[in-house]
C-alpha cells in the first residue's frame, strides 16, 4: 500500500520499493523511530520558528 501511495505522488515504484526496503531492514537492525516535532507544527499552523 505505501509503495503504490508513493508511485501515485509520481515517485518511481523501483525507487519507493528499494528506499522503502531499506527502511524496513533498517528497524529490523534495531533502528528507532525519530519524531519530527516540526512536522507536527506546521501541521497545526504554528510556524516552524515558533514555540508551540
Amino acid at each position: 500500500m505505501v509503495i503504490d501511495r508513493l508511485v501515485e505522488q509520481d515517485f518511481s515504484e523501483e525507487g519507493a520499493r528499494r528506499r522503502f526496503d531499506e527502511i524496513v531492514e533498517r528497524y529490523e537492525n534495531g533502528w528507532n523511530f525519530r519524531a519530527k516535532p516540526h512536522l507536527l507544527r506546521m501541521k497545526e499552523g504554528i510556524p516552524d520558528d515558533e514555540e508551540p
